[in-house]
């Protein structure tokens, strides 16, 4: 067991069903609590990535008493490494990208007393965190990929709710032009300095990355993109969930270099979502995320969900749930025999939280 499963200190959250006019709106509705920033409350934590570059090195990042969290897998064990938690007030983190044991992003925000936020992004050199200077006002940011020392992406909100995108060129951060009207985005990924995806799931956008402009994908109506991943031009998966309150199920989108379709998925339980994915190859492929069962009264109570795809089908793989309720929110993957998940459980014993971290050994998940 990891040091880090013994600690008590993250928020579990559960997408939050309500009415809606339409049945867009309804999937909106549906996950408002758990697409948007993180929310940071001193006291309690949360596990929201985690990245890998072999089976000896990998990261996970959250948030802990309003502070950033940052822990490691090195030597076969994971411990607490120390983070810049600029704050005033609080401060965590949304995202991690790593390209080598001395190169990783991670990024998040910081809030002051009175509630006001900003974008921040920390960088590790092989020796420790220490925080870069941001650009394009950001006031969010959720997500981070690297491909190289001279190529990363941020993604997230700037000042007045506009959608941004930075890209680091070995030097600094700019700001990088993109079509108006997208909104928050919630994520990136990137293979190289020409191929990188980033997504909003709030205006049901997927953009790509030729090397030059970014554009918009055209994906299914009413499916909200969770996650993206890829190893090639033509070789990329979409995660995510579509349908009204009630009646959610899973979506799981292939692009094969022109455009995205449909890949039949499992919708195991009561309202599954997706909300990770990894991609090995072309027959190795992960997706993680939540399933519900009903509890008393009008509750539910969440399941880890992880699907598999080997080639030709997705299919569900058995994996533990621990506490009385638990959810997965992304998933890594550097080899056929070595994958991690991360995210939140809730204590069966005294209702207090705690991040999990489960990994795949090549045969089952632990």
């Amino acid at each position: 067991m990891s040091r880090f499963a013994t600690r008590s200190v993250v928020v579990l959250a559960i997408p939050l069903l309500v009415a809606a006019a339409s049945p867009a709106d309804a999937v909106v509705a549906a996950r408002t609590a758990a697409a948007g920033p993180a929310e940071f409350i001193t006291g309690v934590g949360s596990l929201e990535q985690v990245a890998a570059t072999s089976a000896g090195n990998a990261w996970a990042v959250g948030a802990t008493d309003g502070k950033t969290m940052i822990l490691r897998w090195n030597d076969g064990a994971w411990g607490q490494v120390p983070s810049p938690s600029p704050g005033p007030a609080t401060s965590g983190l949304n995202g991690v990208a790593a390209t080598s044991a001395s190169n990783a992003w991670a990024v998040g925000n910081a809030t002051d007393s009175k509630g006001n936020a900003r974008g921040i992004i920390l960088h590790w050199t092989g020796e420790a965190w220490t925080q870069v200077p941001s650009a394009g006002g950001a006031i969010y940011l959720e997500g981070v990929a690297a491909t190289s020392a001279s190529n990363a992406w941020a993604v997230g909100e700037s000042t007045g709710g506009q959608e941004l995108i930075l890209r680091w060129n070995g030097t600094a951060w700019k700001r990088v032009g993109i079509p108006a009207g997208i909104g928050t985005f919630n994520g990136v990924t990137a293979i190289s300095a020409t191929d990188a995806w980033a997504w909003a799931t709030g205006s049901y956008q997927v953009m790509l990355w030729n090397g030059k402009v970014w554009r918009q994908t055209a994906i299914p109506s009413l499916v909200l993109v969770n996650a993206v991943a890829a190893t090639s031009a033509s070789n990329a998966w979409a995660v995510g969930y579509t349908g009204p309150a009630n009646a959610i199920r899973t979506v799981i989108l292939h692009w094969n270099g022109t455009k995205w379709q449909r890949v039949p998925s499992p919708s195991p339980g009561l309202e599954p979502v997706l909300d990770g994915v990894a991609v090995v190859s072309a027959r190795n492929a992960w997706a993680v995320g939540v399933s519900y069962k009903k509890g008393s009264g009008s509750t539910m109570i969440g399941e880890n969900l992880i699907l598999h795809w080997n080639g030709t089908q997705w299919s569900q793989v058995s994996s533990p749930s621990l506490g009385t309720a638990s959810s997965l929110l992304a998933v890594a993957a550097t080899s056929a025999g070595n994958a991690w998940a991360v995210g939140n459980t809730e204590g069966s014993q005294d209702s207090t939280y705690a991040g999990q971290i489960l990994r795949w050994n090549g045969s089952s998940w632990k």
